[in-house]
C-alpha cells in the first residue's frame, strides 16, 4: 500500500473548496481565474474584468476553512470598448 501524502490531498481539498467558492459569485467569471495552494496559502492568477472582481476573488478564497493567506496576482484585462483604455497608466 501506496502512504498518502496528506499535504498534497490537504491543498487539492482546499484547492476544490476555494475553486467552488469562486464559482458561485455570480458577478465573478472563475474560468479566468487559476487557484494553487501550498502550505494555507492560496495562490490567485489569471484576469479579472474590474478591481471588484480581483476583490471578490480573495473574500471568496478567504471563507474556506485553513487558507490563512491570499496571495492575489489576478491582473485587469478590461474588453474593447469597456471604457478603460480612458485611465492611461503612469508616465
Amino acid at each position: 500500500m501506496t502512504p498518502i501524502d496528506t499535504s498534497t490531498s490537504g491543498a487539492a481539498t482546499t484547492r476544490r473548496a476555494v475553486m467552488e467558492k469562486l464559482h458561485a459569485v455570480r458577478q465573478l467569471d472563475d474560468e479566468r481565474i487559476e487557484v494553487s495552494v501550498s502550505e494555507g496559502a492560496v495562490t490567485l492568477a489569471g484576469t479579472a474584468r474590474s478591481n471588484v472582481e480581483i476583490m471578490l476573488a480573495a473574500r471568496a478564497a478567504l471563507r474556506v476553512p485553513d487558507v490563512h493567506v491570499v496571495l492575489n496576482e489576478i491582473g485587469i484585462h478590461a474588453p474593447p470598448g469597456d471604457g478603460a483604455a480612458r485611465f492611461p497608466g503612469p508616465r
